[in-house]
């Protein structure tokens, strides 16, 4: 299973709440999407999410990225040989973390189809679930407890809360949604 081709491409979607941090409010979704072809007809898919702001990559250079320094340096290369090829992607250019991983990605998708595996089970994983956090926007106390106790109730037990407006109202949108979620208060 060679690398035949790579192409890139731009996924946009709406979001149902804007999503929103101490930097920046995202109302929709604009990131690319990585498709890796190979000789025996196989796709990866593999995604990156342009935010200049936190990556200083943006949709532009990403591309250039993978078009320009690591499609040239992975093409024809065997996705068996995972090492060599991580090594290549490594080295193609230097730093666009969020372009290489958007290959990494496809990278791993193709691995996992070529030894007919689901990809937890190729990276060594055990578990068919795995619990993960949700995002608490920054927004007024009370629209941030709102926003817990419905994140608390849909399932999740990790909520990542949004914070870098204004420390002292940092404080205390922590606190309130530690109260309101009914987790007790722990100061490391």
């Amino acid at each position: 299973m060679k690398i035949k081709d790579i192409k890139v491409a731009k996924v946009e979607a709406p979001l149902i709440t804007p999503f929103k941090t101490a930097l920046r409010t995202v109302h929709s979704i604009h990131n690319i999407a990585v498709y890796i072809y190979t000789d025996d007809g196989q796709v990866g898919i593999g995604e990156a999410a342009p935010t200049a702001v936190i990556t200083g990559e943006t949709f532009g250079s990403i591309t250039h990225a993978i078009e320009h320094y690591i499609k040239p340096a992975i093409m024809g290369l065997d996705i068996a040989d995972i090492v060599h090829l991580m090594e290549r992607l490594d080295t193609s250019i230097y730093q666009n973390t969020s372009a290489k991983a958007a290959v990494d990605m496809a990278i791993y998708d193709l691995c996992a189809q070529h030894y007919q595996i689901p990809l937890y089970k190729l990276l060594g994983g055990y578990r068919k679930e795995l619990t993960t956090d949700i995002t608490i926007s920054v927004n007024e106390t009370e629209e941030m407890v709102k926003d817990s106790l419905e994140a608390v109730a849909r399932g999740f037990q990790i909520l990542k809360v949004k914070v870098g407006k204004d420390p002292l109202g940092d404080v205390k949108r922590v606190v309130a949604i530690r109260q309101a979620v009914g987790q007790p208060l722990h100061y490391g």
